[in-house]
């Protein structure tokens, strides 16, 4: 048991870690801009023109959360066996939700996207049976 708290505490972890390094800005700073000469130009030369590239998808977003609560039943039932449908064992730690979320949104000049929930604890297997 002990063991299978232990890996489901690491993967936590790793997900939460995972969330905050693909949440972090990796865009580079701007250039500061070149500093003006004295000297006149003769003629002004053309603008040149800009080339647009169309947008590329948008940026696939990882976010995760974990929901924990710890369980104290002050009766100390027999065997720690709870008595109502929602509970859990008694005086324990216990994983209520964790969720990993993968999405894409859609972009104007692509109208795709996407979203996927993984989602492990005791809420997601009795929300899930009751579909």
């Amino acid at each position: 048991m002990k063991t299978r708290w232990t890996s489901v505490t690491a993967t936590m972890l790793a997900f939460s870690v995972i969330g905050i390094v693909a949440s972090a800005d990796d865009t580079p700073a701007p250039a500061p801009p070149p500093a003006p000469t004295a000297a006149p130009s003769a003629a002004p030369s053309p603008a040149a023109s800009p080339e647009t590239s169309p947008p590329g998808p948008s940026p696939v977003e990882l976010t995760s959360f974990v929901d924990t609560y710890y369980s104290y039943n002050f009766n100390k039932p027999a065997g720690d066996t709870p008595l109502r449908n929602f509970d859990t064992k008694h005086n324990q730690l216990s994983i209520n939700l964790v969720e990993v979320a993968l999405e894409q949104k859609p972009t104007a000049k692509g109208r795709l996207g996407f979203r996927a929930d993984l989602d492990f604890g005791t809420s997601s297997r009795s929300s899930s049976r009751a579909i």
